[in-house]
């Protein structure tokens, strides 16, 4: 595998520490965001309106996300001024109700770094950028807060789906700052892929690869239909997948799933791969299998990897992406 390749495997597998714990202040019932990226996918500006009083911190959803931020203004208006930092939390406690903040996170940092779930890659002219990377959040929260987002981008740039979404908002729930979402942001194509009761949302990333959008995006979901033999249907609604081309591999070297409000699972795809090849590779399917089990502690991750593994080869072999002498 090549340097880059590594270097990507190391972004997905690798894991900063989570930060968000109950902060002090009131907790959060309602706020929106609205983020702007600039035609480069170097920096990233999020505007964050509160409704009613402003928590009184706000930290990055992973640990890692801290040496990103730039800057943090507000309340913004005629009067704003830089927001006191610690090097943890942004305080924000003095912001009157109702009112507005800023703070600006640099993505071409995260990109050189290279480095853990909390990173950054750019894939051509896109930009693979976990939410760890850029999404800040109050630490005290409602349990049921409502939050919504939308995206400013420029007119050829696209964002991969990570969460629910009507037309152009978005919606966010607890899941959304308690796990890392895998996004994309870029000038890629974005396919809608039906499967037995279920969209897989499948951002083709970089140039593509030898087989082309059509063979991959079929192969994507041969794989998914296999994985829905296990409950009679995928096992979750709708999933944003990212099919990340990688150098010199002649299959699926590597996946991996993020349980944000909505699914997003990254696959790597060899460019060298052939339909008939990644038609029966096993990460596609052992990486759906994981969408059919609730989120297992990592320190226990011997379970649920132990479920993938074992319904990546009996699920193939159930449809006939194997013999049962293979699967065996």
């Amino acid at each position: 595998m090549t340097r880059g390749a590594l270097a990507l495997l190391a972004l997905l597998t690798s894991c900063g520490g989570p930060t968000v714990v109950p902060g002090r202040g009131p907790a959060a019932r309602q706020w929106s965001y609205r983020f702007a990226l600039d035609g480069a996918l170097t920096r990233l500006e999020a505007t964050v309106c509160f409704v009613g009083e402003a928590p009184a911190e706000l930290a990055p959803i992973d640990a890692s996300g801290r040496r990103y931020l730039l800057r943090a203004d507000g309340p913004l208006g005629p009067d704003e001024a830089p927001l006191p930092r610690d090097g943890r939390v942004i305080t924000t406690e003095r912001m009157p109700p109702d009112s507005c903040m800023r703070y600006v996170v640099d993505l071409e940092a995260a990109a050189r770094q290279r480095g853990g779930i909390g990173g950054a890659y750019r894939i051509g002219t896109d930009l693979v950028a976990a939410t760890a990377v850029w999404l800040w959040a109050p630490r005290n929260r409602a349990p049921a807060a409502r939050v919504t987002a939308t995206f400013e981008l420029p007119s050829d740039v696209v964002v991969s789906p990570l969460w629910a979404r009507n037309e152009d908002t978005w919606f966010l729930d607890e899941r959304a700052f308690g796990f890392t979402a895998y996004a994309a942001f870029g000038r890629f194509e974005v396919r809608h892929v039906g499967v037995p009761g279920a969209c897989l949302h499948v951002s083709l990333l970089g140039r593509g690869v030898g087989m082309g959008p059509d063979a991959l995006s079929h192969c994507l979901a041969g794989s998914a239909r296999a994985a829905s033999m296990m409950l009679g249907r995928f096992p979750v609604r709708e999933a944003g997948i990212l099919a990340v081309p990688t150098p010199f591999s002649s299959s699926s070297p590597f996946g991996i799933v993020g349980r944000g409000t909505m699914p997003t699972v990254a696959i790597l795809v060899g460019d060298l791969a052939t339909e008939e090849r990644l038609a029966s590779a096993w990460v596609p399917v052992h990486e759906f299998s994981h969408l059919a089990t609730p989120f297992i502690d990592r320190d226990d991750a011997w379970l649920s990897e132990g479920i993938a593994t074992y319904y990546q080869e009996v699920l193939r072999a159930r449809a006939d992406l194997q013999s049962a002498e293979q699967a065996w």
